[in-house]
């Protein structure tokens, strides 16, 4: 138990430090970037081939080769760009890794792409553990949340039961412009 807390704190502290970290010069133009895009844009499930296709790569994280993403939201925010939010599943089948990938759907291709956060399962056994969410405050605006959760000193069998308090703490607030610059502020 002690070896998964120390991997998912590791995660977590990753994460934050890749918190807002973008990739300039990832627009590749052709039909088959076009059709990828429509697909992400209509929630239907990608490979991650086609996601690399785009010129999306994540140097911190290991995906299965032959992994999947999915599609968690799309937000137009003009008549040229929008963004979606996809998860990715890593190797080890213990978390959720949620990206913002910035889009220009008319000319289809990936404008760029940043980190948003991670979902990773909780050890219950343990006494306090963290948990992230993200939330929209407007098309534009993604607030990032920690929430902090106290588990009960004598557990109950409902895990729901066991809650004794949840601090949340804001992260940051991502702000996505139209041209495709995030900008965060914390």
């Amino acid at each position: 138990m002690i070896r998964i807390y120390l991997i998912f704190s590791l995660f977590v502290i990753i994460s934050i430090a890749t918190l807002g970290q973008t990739n300039p010069n990832v627009a590749k133009k052709s039909n088959k970037s076009r059709k990828i895009i429509s697909v992400l844009l209509s929630c239907q499930e990608l490979s991650m081939k086609d996601l690399k296709y785009l010129n999306w790569k994540d140097t911190v994280y290991t995906f299965p080769k032959n992994g999947y993403v999915y599609c968690d939201t799309i937000v137009y925010i003009n008549n040229n760009t929008a963004y979606s939010i996809i998860t990715l599943g890593d190797n080890e089948k213990i978390c959720q890794h949620y990206y913002i990938l910035l889009v220009n759907y008319k000319d289809g291709y990936l404008i760029d792409y940043c980190y948003l956060r991670m979902d990773c399962d909780a050890d219950l056994s343990i006494d306090q553990y963290s948990d992230y969410d993200h939330e929209f405050v407007s098309k534009d605006s993604i607030l990032l949340k920690e929430i902090i959760i106290t588990q009960k000193k004598e557990k109950e069998p409902d895990n729901l039961k066991n809650v004794e308090k949840m601090e949340t703490i804001v992260l940051a607030l991502i702000v996505i412009k139209p041209e495709g610059i995030f900008r965060f502020s914390k």
